[in-house]
């Protein structure tokens, strides 16, 4: 194919979910302006929807993007994606009856020619177990990450998708829309796509627990662990795009998702899972880091605790097990709390009164400082005046304040 003539395509796009929004604004980018992409859901809340560069990327294409709550208009598209947001549970089990609830009801309303492809994350053999063409369908490994997900949809590493049986070419339309992504494509069974996005997650949370472990050995014996590091990055067998920043823990929903299905898998089939039981055990370890040092540092005396920051992480309005929301469910009630983050405008179990409109108010009316997420904007806060312990599990803080002591993770303790 000749990618400096773009086919037309009419593309969809399934969900009110964040990854039908960033892959169909992502959609409309790839497609020169030859592409029509429609954004289907019954009930649309994608303004809520926070992403770097997300907003002026929509704004862009917006001649090129239309919503409708009528399942009806799938019938003008080539190829629909569906790509709803799999519910999760305390213990990282999946709720899929939403994806078939929605399949079921936009099946019947495809037109002969169109592909389906399953973009939710799903457990090995859903898709297979469809009842659908499988010739015109297929699975599709989701690239979202929260924070770099408008990156990640125009630029994937890779695309893998899976099909009936393990073939060599893709139909025409599928595969010259993928070539606009000008990156390597995998193709495979149902099940092994399925499993390949399980697979990757499983390599991830073996990283973050190995570096967080470590990173709690440095604190204790006077290693510097961001010194070290650089060291691992230069390392070919790691690379410099290795998991080697410490963290609270595992968080989100999607890897914990993963944990728990190879554990079920595991238990299924007779396998051993000794290792995936410890990187649980461990990620609700370096959960609690916050409580445990802040118990260490104040023992039972009264204290304003200020915290910034309450989504899981940076650049996302999820609070999918945050480490923030932990400490102050566990603390609330004992201490008075003043909170605040950029997106995060209420939690449960802390009253209004106690989420504060900045971070400079929170510093500013509290004895005790906890940054539990590493947002950008806290770093250009003015921490100069505070007298008291600053939890800084991440290193946000840039200059140390002269009358505050700082704890960081995975750094001698100061």
């Amino acid at each position: 194919m000749d990618s400096s003539k773009p086919t037309a395509l009419t593309i969809g796009f399934v969900g009110a979910s964040h990854l039908a929004y960033v892959s169909a604004v992502a959609a409309a980018e790839k497609g020169s302006g030859e592409f029509r992409v429609f954004c289907y859901a019954q009930k649309h809340s994608f303004e809520s929807i926070k992403e770097p560069s997300l907003t002026e990327l929509a704004q862009k294409n917006k001649d090129r993007l239309v919503f409708t709550s009528s399942a009806a208009d799938l019938g003008q598209c080539d190829i629909v994606y569906l790509a709803i947001d799999v519910p999760t549970n305390d213990q990282g089990g999946s709720d899929t009856s939403v994806i078939t609830e929605s399949f079921l009801n936009i099946r019947d309303r495809l037109n002969e020619g169109c592909l389906l492809v399953i973009l939710s994350q799903v457990l090995p053999g859903y898709t297979r177990a469809l009842d659908f063409d499988k010739s015109r369908l297929f699975y599709q490994v989701e690239t979202l990450i929260f924070g770099k997900a408008v990156e990640r949809a125009l630029y994937p590493e890779r695309f893998i998708v899976g099909a009936q049986d393990r073939v060599k070419q893709l139909p025409a339309i599928l595969g010259e829309y993928l070539e606009r992504y000008s990156c390597p494509r995998f193709i495979m069974n149902y099940e092994s796509a399925e499993f390949a996005k399980i697979s990757i997650n499983m390599y991830l949370t073996a990283t973050v627990t190995t570096t967080n472990m470590l990173a709690s050995v440095c604190e204790n014996i006077g290693a510097s662990w961001s010194d070290i590091a650089e060291t691992l990055r230069l390392d070919k067998r790691i690379g410099p795009y290795a998991y080697l920043k410490p963290g609270l823990g595992i968080a989100g929903g999607n890897l914990e998702r993963d944990m728990a299905t190879v554990k079920r898998l595991a238990y299924e089939h007779g396998c051993l899972v000794k290792m995936l039981e410890a990187q649980i055990d461990d990620s609700s370890y370096r959960s609690f880091w916050p409580l445990r040092k802040f118990k260490e540092l104040t023992g039972s005396k009264k204290a304003s605790v200020g915290v910034l920051g309450l989504s899981y992480k940076e650049n996302t309005h999820s609070i999918k097990n945050s480490a923030s929301v932990k400490f102050i469910n566990t603390i609330n009630g004992y201490y008075t709390v003043k909170a605040f983050d950029p997106v995060v405008k209420s939690i449960p179990n802390l009253d209004s009164q106690s989420i504060m409109e900045t971070g400079q108010q929170v510093i500013d009316s509290s004895d005790f400082l906890a940054i539990l997420t590493p947002w950008p904007e806290f770093s250009e806060l003015d921490y100069s005046k505070f007298k008291g312990d600053i939890l800084d599990p991440y290193a946000v803080i840039k200059t140390k304040p002269k009358s505050a002591a700082v704890y960081t993770l995975g750094e001698v303790l100061c």
